[in-house]
């Protein structure tokens, strides 16, 4: 008997041993599960891991902090469940923020993704080698506002401290008038990728609230690195036609030039100057009205000779004195000569200065569509952004008139004067810079833009 009790004694024993560890294993499992703490990973929008971020974890009120390790890891020991907002921070770097709720031990809370900040410059389009500080800039996805920031008072830096996916957006400026002076933006169109961060220049224009009103820019930018150099010609002397502007590509008189006591040969074109600070001596105080503006009726304010800054044309008055003279307001507006139609108003056709750009060593555009300068030329004024014009591609141009600008003398309901610009496409070819012109005829996409210059 008692070698039996013995052996049931021993299998008792294991028994409970084999219990004890049984239970030693499930306890010794359920501390190892409370252990295994939630992770998440620091990483950019390519997918590569950030190192040495330090990640901030709150949840259930609590604070924790830890450092991501080689590999972009970051584990929090001793954090309680619940809902969870993580984000990181590291110099040099901007992070979006990712929320969710902690419920299981050794969960995965998502991805924080880093940028090393999406940013550009504020530059002026008028004033050579001027940033414009102090502006808001926001960034739209489609109508929705994702991102905003300040640009630096110095250096028009602005740097979005704000984590976007990749996709097409829009920056837009806004700066408020500050004394005499007002401010427009240009928005500009940027796609961005997990490896982009510099949006480039985002033009703008200082203007004067009073003088520069009724100031219009032409301004020409292109994303080639090259010099394009741009110039006006225009009539040096009053003239005027008494007959009707059927269309703004007329080819009767607006073509071919002025009738003026049965002379039809007289353009009234005179070449300006490719450089230099005016094209003509003539101020605009000195053509006439009631202007004490003593600045040059058309300049050139920024001469561009790389593409990193627009080139800029500026149109404050016709140069020359058609004030003095009676022009006869024979002219009214209808759809097909695309002047306005208000009414009482009445035009005299003054002549036509034309736009021209010119690839200074290289072409301005290629048969093959490719290499070109991409030049787009914006109509401003004032604060407004009137339209644009673009050079086609795939054609071999050197030099080309863009823009036909037709100039009028225009008369309100009360007998107010004011000079009239209608900025018309029109590409013509230049062959050889011998301004032999070889014409592409009307650009249908583009529209006619009419701008109404100051009262006189």
């Amino acid at each position: 008997m008692k070698p039996r009790f013995g052996k049931v004694l021993a299998i008792a024993t294991m028994a409970l041993l084999v219990l004890s560890l049984s239970g030693c294993s499930a306890i010794l499992g359920v501390l190892s599960a409370a252990l295994v703490a939630p992770d998440a990973v620091i990483a950019d929008l390519s997918g590569n891991r950030i190192a040495d971020a330090v990640a901030t974890l709150t949840v259930g009120g609590a604070t924790y902090t830890k450092t991501s390790d080689s590999s972009g890891y970051v584990y929090f020991t001793g954090a309680t469940q619940g809902a969870y907002t993580l984000t990181a921070a590291k110099t040099g770097y901007y992070f979006n923020t990712v929320s969710g709720t902690f419920s299981t031990d050794g969960q995965n809370l998502g991805t924080v993704i880093g940028s090393q900040g999406l940013g550009g410059v504020l530059i002026n389009a008028r004033v050579k080698d001027e940033k414009i500080g102090g502006a808001t800039v926001t960034l739209y996805s489609g109508t929705t506002a994702v991102a905003t920031a300040t640009s630096a008072d110095s250096t028009g830096v602005f740097t979005f401290a704000t984590v976007v996916s990749s996709g097409t957006y829009t920056v837009k400026a806004t700066k408020a008038t500050s004394g005499t002076t007002g401010y427009a933006f240009i928005d500009k169109t940027v796609d961005v990728s997990a490896t982009t961060t510099d949006l480039g220049n985002v033009i703008g224009f200082s203007y004067g609230t009073t003088l520069d009103a009724s100031t219009i820019s032409i301004v020409a930018m292109w994303t080639k690195t090259m010099d394009v150099d741009s110039h006006i010609t225009f009539p040096n002397a009053f003239r005027y036609c008494q007959e009707s502007i059927t269309d703004p590509y007329a080819t009767t008189n607006p073509a071919t030039g002025f009738n003026v006591d049965g002379d039809s040969t007289y353009r009234g074109h005179v070449q300006s100057s490719l450089l230099g600070s005016a094209y003509t001596t003539a101020t605009v105080a000195s053509v006439g009205g009631t202007s004490t503006d003593t600045r040059a009726c058309i300049q050139l304010d920024v001469d561009n000779l790389t593409g990193a800054v627009p080139e800029t044309v500026s149109i404050r008055e016709i140069p020359f004195d058609w004030y003095s003279h009676t022009p006869a307001y024979g002219i009214t507006g209808d759809s097909t000569n695309k002047l306005p139609t208000t009414t009482g108003t009445t035009f005299t056709w003054l002549g036509v200065a034309e736009y021209y750009v010119n690839g200074y060593s290289v072409n301005l555009s290629n048969e093959s569509g490719s290499d070109g300068a991409n030049l787009i030329i914006y109509i401003v004024q004032g604060s407004s952004v009137k339209g644009k014009f673009i050079l086609p591609d795939y054609m071999a141009v050197k030099t080309a008139s863009v823009i036909r600008i037709n100039l009028f003398a225009m008369k309100d309901a009360s007998n107010t004067e004011y000079s009239f610009y209608q900025f018309v496409p029109d590409i013509r070819l230049v062959k050889d810079n011998t301004y032999k012109s070889l014409s592409i005829g009307e650009v249908p996409t583009n529209e006619v833009i009419g701008v109404e210059g100051p009262a006189r």
